[in-house]
């Protein structure tokens, strides 16, 4: 985003533009799509854990295998993903 200023006799005016990019516009407009998705759940409250009481059914534990190949493959990159950051994942928890 470029801003700039111009002081006139009424005032100073803000000026600002997005430069584009080659999918720029599509940018955007998923960072817009993630931050209402990300205010929408802040707004709504963290969801409580839901305790299993089923065995998954043969159709909910499918996955992608383009999928899978995606996340498989950014294993190797530590910057990819973090680890601990919540109770269930910290060593000596029960």
């Amino acid at each position: 985003m470029l801003r700039d200023s111009v002081r006139t006799p009424l005032g100073v005016v803000a000026l600002r533009r997005w430069v584009d990019v080659p999918g720029g516009a599509s940018r955007r407009r998923e960072k817009f799509l993630a931050q209402a998705s990300a205010e929408s759940i802040l707004a709504a409250g963290i969801p409580r854990p839901v305790p299993i009481t089923r065995p998954f059914a043969r159709g909910e534990l499918w996955v992608n295998p383009d999928t899978l190949s995606y996340y498989v493959a950014g294993l190797a990159d530590t910057s990819f993903y973090s680890i601990g950051g919540c109770d269930e994942v910290q060593p000596g928890s029960t």
